[in-house]
């Protein structure tokens, strides 16, 4: 088996369809197997620029919220 980039493998789509003959017999299969590695890696990286999105857009409201009770607080005084 080959060691594919550097030994860190691959991801890959397969897919195999069996083959008759014909008296309907299985005879063998077709087979696909594809490299999905670079679409799982961009799968990874959008998915850790949303969790850090939304980690920002939490804190965001955070601060903002403390703004707001800061400032309730100011015009009590």
């Amino acid at each position: 088996m080959p060691i594919l980039y550097g030994g860190k493998g691959a991801d890959v789509w397969f897919i195999a369809s069996p083959l008759y003959d014909t008296h309907g017999n299985i005879t063998g299969a077709i087979e696909s197997i594809r490299d999905i590695t670079d679409r799982k890696t961009t799968e990874n990286e959008l998915r850790a620029a949303y969790e850090q999105i939304a980690a920002s857009e939490e804190e965001l409201r955070d601060q903002y919220d403390e703004l707001k009770k800061e400032r309730r607080c100011a015009r009590r005084e």
